[in-house]
């Protein structure tokens, strides 16, 4: 199992040290990590969904078709926007076959394991373990939609490689209502399974059969869910180190500016929320509330493990940090 590190310290005099995911020096890069194309089930090439991510902002993306890995690095361009190589394997459940887990595999630099193209077929789930366990040193393993999956705590904490899940599924959420896997992502923190969460789309883009592109339509599986990183450099290898270390947030909408513990308070910078919520191992949720919240200090109880916090906009939107490990 792959160790995640503990949060950076760092040193002040004359103050109690300092914890924090975040690099102190990076710049700040959107993206989203879950895209489908007509690689695989979505509706829409390749070039067609990248050109709209652009166009709205991101900065990078994986097309993680099912079961196919593509690289595409045409699509690079420097300092502007970066691919993350990679695609979503299916691993069967042999006690409950209605249950199929699906995780995301993306390469951790230019060299990948896989051809252009190439394809997984992988019915056997020792062999998917098997699969996770030798391909997690060269790529960053993200395990996907547990609650649509209908996974539970106790199925995820022993899988081999894993080292984020994601906390927030737009398409799933938005078109069933199972989206929200932080209640998961909490039991697997509490029983000491270090993971860090991820939001995503999940697009496919289905609704192509309408007039016009589907990105306008309230059926839209686009653009809701993304991470963003704080990373050294604007490159696959800077975003990956992100990732790799927490050095991110993830977010239907709302910013997270900073988030660090210091003398005894946990401290969140974020754009104007209503809530802001710290949860840990130890007690139950303490809060914030207000109008227009651009930072929340909250006192520990100076036995928790852990924290992390959630911003929540006057629309409901939700930002997540990831756990800061004390």
């Amino acid at each position: 199992m792959r160790r995640l590190p503990r949060a950076r310290e760092s040193v002040r005099m004359g103050a109690e040290m300092k914890f924090t995911n975040f690099i102190e020096d990076g710049i700040w890069l959107k993206g989203n990590l879950h895209t489908h194309t007509t690689n695989s089930d979505g509706e829409l090439p390749p070039e067609r969904v990248v050109r709209a991510y652009r166009e709205r902002g991101y900065q990078f993306l994986c097309l993680s078709d099912h079961n196919i890995f593509t690289a595409y690095p045409q699509f690079n361009e420097k300092d502007k926007f970066v691919m993350i190589p990679g695609f979503e394997l299916s691993i069967h459940n042999d006690k409950s076959p209605e249950k199929v887990m699906h995780v995301n595999v993306m390469s951790r630099n230019s060299t990948y394991d896989f051809e252009q193209d190439e394809e997984f077929d992988i019915p056997d789930p020792e062999d998917g373990l098997a699969f996770l366990k030798n391909h997690a040193k060269n790529n960053i393993l993200m395990l996907n939609h547990p609650y649509w999956s209908a996974l539970e705590w106790d199925e995820i904490i022993d899988l081999p490689g894993i080292t984020c899940m994601e906390v927030y599924n737009h398409a799933s959420e938005w078109l069933d209502l199972l989206g929200d896997d932080a209640r998961e992502w909490d039991a697997l923190l509490k029983k000491g399974r270090r993971l860090w969460g991820l939001a995503t789309d999940d697009s496919h883009n289905g609704y192509v059969h309408r007039d016009g592109w589907p990105f306008h339509l309230i059926e839209n599986d686009s653009f809701g869910g993304f991470i963003v990183v704080k990373a050294k450099s604007f490159t696959q290898e800077g975003i990956i180190e992100a990732i790799d270390t927490g050095s991110f947030y993830a977010s239907m909408g709302p910013e997270i500016h900073d988030f660090y513990v210091e003398d005894g308070e946990a401290v969140v910078k974020c754009s104007p929320c209503e809530r802001i919520c710290l949860s840990g191992n130890r007690g139950k949720v303490m809060r914030a509330l207000g109008v227009d919240l651009m930072e929340g200090r909250i006192p520990l109880k100076g036995n928790e493990t852990f924290v992390r916090v959630q911003c929540v906009d006057k629309y409901g939107h939700i930002a997540y940090s990831n756990p800061i490990f004390l």
